[in-house]
């Protein structure tokens, strides 16, 4: 996993998405081990993430279970099994909030991984 989470870090820089955080949600939910939450400033950083993702993926072998909202113009949720990502626009990330609902797991941000 670490490796895909690399991948996704790698991704979300290429697009100069902003305050990206990892969630370690493995002892809060069986679904999944963890969750990334990033800001786009752009719905063409939410395009281009959704692109580049298929395209690592595909190159390094994981599998992508599904992707919402690829042509939404404030959010798109990857779901990669063990990781699930959101990005979101500034506007739509504070009306969603995931940070507050995840607040109290362990987390870091881009630089510490």
């Amino acid at each position: 996993m670490d490796n895909k989470i690399d991948i996704i870090l790698n991704i979300l820089d290429k697009i100069n998405a902003k305050d990206v955080m990892i969630y370690d949600t493995k002892d809060s939910t069986p679904f999944f081990e963890k969750m990334v939450v990033a800001t786009a400033v752009s719905s063409r950083q939410l395009n281009a993430f959704s692109n580049h993702l298929k395209e690592e993926a595909e190159k390094n072998g994981f599998d992508i279970k599904g992707v919402e909202g690829a042509s939404s113009n404030e959010w798109v949720l990857a779901d990669l099994g063990d990781i699930i990502v959101n990005i979101f626009t500034k506007e739509a990330r504070e009306n969603y909030d995931l940070d507050r609902l995840w607040k109290r797991l362990p987390k870091g941000n881009k630089n510490e991984n």
